[in-house]
């Protein structure tokens, strides 16, 4: 296994340490979806336990807005990067 960054002073992330690596027998599955999109994710919206985090070039769904203005209100961590020009 190896470190992905050399911690230092300038950065650390105190105890946690990330690592490259799969375990032996790990099958990792990922579904791509070109279809009803806004189903899609607003289904993984309303899964969401603790924390919402998205990075989009642009955001101008209503309904999924929305959705995360709900799931704020409901407690939790909501945040979102989007590109400004």
């Amino acid at each position: 296994m190896y470190e992905i960054y050399e911690e230092t002073e300038d950065y650390d992330i105190g105890n946690v340490v990330i690592k490259i690596g799969i375990s032996k027998g790990t099958n990792i599955e990922q579904e791509v979806y070109f279809e009803d999109l806004q189903r899609q994710i607003l289904e993984q919206l309303q899964l969401a336990e603790y924390t919402i985090w998205i990075a989009v070039a642009w955001f101008t769904d209503a309904v999924l807005f929305r959705e995360l203005l709900k799931r704020r209100r409901e407690g939790l961590n909501i945040q979102i990067i989007i590109i400004h020009r």
